[in-house]
């Protein structure tokens, strides 16, 4: 028998659901300050979390967290990441587990994704009885209208047609739609009777054997890089260690964590799509990459973006799916609601002549600078896309948030070329942001 999610029942179990998710990272642990404090600490589980481990694999630019309690810990402590076989939440070991226990003839406990597509099932069982019955009402409306037209003909004899090409009489041809009705009015009587008799025999089969156990394992978490960088510079509650597929998984020898400095200069260079090809920096690898020298590199601005909703308390999440940059749930996170806002990137030019020179393509799109040069739809800084955008963000009921993000001019940046590399803090309070909350205008129904 199967259980659905303590948060679809009462409100009490909805608050006490929501409760798992109230602790946020990072919790550090109080010093204790009086006799009392320190004799509850005793009978207290510590606050600290311990380091969540996390792979930063070097050939795919990916970071990835493989360990069952550092998975849990990040999305209900934050909802950091996604697990890559589920939607959001990493769910797959329970669902797997769900399998084994129907096999087994345990009791299991449905996850959010197996009771949406439950509920998705019924609904459309249920849509297509309604049809059903509908088209099953239209057809008896018509055989009575045939039968009442037929009676309404009098007392004529009903002639058939014969092979000599006589036409038939209206009786006749009455009598025929009434006949051809009730034919389809039977059909669709055997096809609910065959359905009805096949899912009868659906249940009497015999359940497919248990997944392996090795299917409990198959799941991790996926982190954006922007959700790497704020636990590791942020919150200080991740360890990066990188990783190759070229390494000997026979070894027992870990590599050493990532740096901030470290991870921060590589997630610079990674995100950095360049617009133009630059073979200076392929020739003489000395040189800086631009990412690491310039302030509208793309990982550098969408950071920013990330940990200024961060730090005033919002769940900032990928919006990919509508056409947006982030979209922003409240303190529940996913498992509170919807996200209300959707948040486009726009970044401004405090000097216009900086954006002649950014060899960053998706900063120019975003900017609308360059767009001679970009692939035709790419420039994102236009009525045409704001309206889309606005209309995709109407339908699924958010608010479109514009955010401009407004860069500094170059030339207000110490001499030394690395500065940006060795002061990330620095570096993302140089920027001003600014939002402007757009509302779709519909004059037949705004006009009173």
């Amino acid at each position: 028998m199967a259980t659905r999610p303590d948060n679809l029942g009462s409100s009490s179990k909805r608050a006490h659901f929501l409760a798992l998710y109230s602790s946020l990272l990072p919790s550090l642990e109080p010093s204790p300050a009086t006799v009392l404090s320190t004799a509850l600490s005793l009978f207290r589980s510590p606050l600290a979390p311990a380091q969540i481990e996390a792979k930063y694999d070097c050939l795919t630019k990916t970071v990835s967290v493989h360990g069952e309690l550092d998975m849990v810990q990040l999305w209900r402590r934050g909802f950091f990441g996604k697990g890559s076989l589920s939607r959001s939440e990493p769910s797959w070991r329970r669902r797997v587990d769900n399998r084994r226990a129907i096999a087994e003839g345990r009791e299991t406990r449905l996850t959010a994704e197996e009771v949406t597509a439950q509920r998705r099932l019924e609904r459309k069982g249920t849509k297509m009885a309604k049809k059903l019955e509908r088209e099953a009402e239209k057809l008896v409306a018509a055989s009575a209208a045939a039968s009442e037209r037929a009676s309404s003909a009098g007392g004529s004899p009903r002639m058939r047609p014969s092979n000599s090409g006589l036409p038939s009489s209206p009786a006749d041809e009455d009598e025929d739609e009434e006949d051809e009705l009730v034919a389809v009015l039977e059909k669709i009587v055997e096809e609910r009777d065959a359905d009805a008799g096949e899912e009868g025999e659906e249940e009497e089969v015999v359940p497919d054997e248990p997944p392996p156990l090795w299917h409990l394992d198959a799941e991790y978490t996926q982190l954006q890089p922007e959700e790497a960088f704020f636990l590791l510079f942020g919150l200080g509650v991740l360890s990066l260690r990188p990783t190759s597929p070229f390494d000997d998984p026979a070894s027992t020898a870990l590599s050493q964590p990532l740096s901030i400095l470290d991870a921060w200069r590589n997630f610079l260079t990674d995100e950095a799509v360049l617009a133009l090809p630059l073979p200076s920096i392929l020739d003489n690898p000395t040189l800086n990459h631009p990412a690491l020298e310039r302030l509208d590199s793309p990982f550098l601005i969408n950071y920013a973006v990330y940990h200024h909703y961060r730090s005033m308390g919002w769940v900032a999440r990928s919006g990919v799916k509508f056409c947006v940059d982030w979209v922003l749930y409240g303190q529940g996170g996913p498992v509170g609601g919807h996200a209300e806002f959707a948040v486009v990137v726009v970044p401004n030019y405090a000097d216009p002549a900086d954006a002649l020179t950014s060899p960053f393509r998706s900063t120019l799109a975003s900017a609308g600078f360059g767009a001679e040069e970009l692939a035709e739809g790419e420039a994102k800084n236009s009525w045409k896309y704001f309206s889309t955008i606005n209309r995709v963000c109407s339908g699924v009921k958010k608010t479109l948030v514009l955010l401009q993000v407004l860069i500094p001019p170059l030339s207000s940046l110490p001499e030394d070329k690395e500065w940006i590399a060795k002061n990330p803090a620095q570096a993302i309070a140089r920027f001003e942001m600014r939002e402007v909350t757009v509302r779709r205008w519909l004059a037949g129904r705004m006009r009173d």
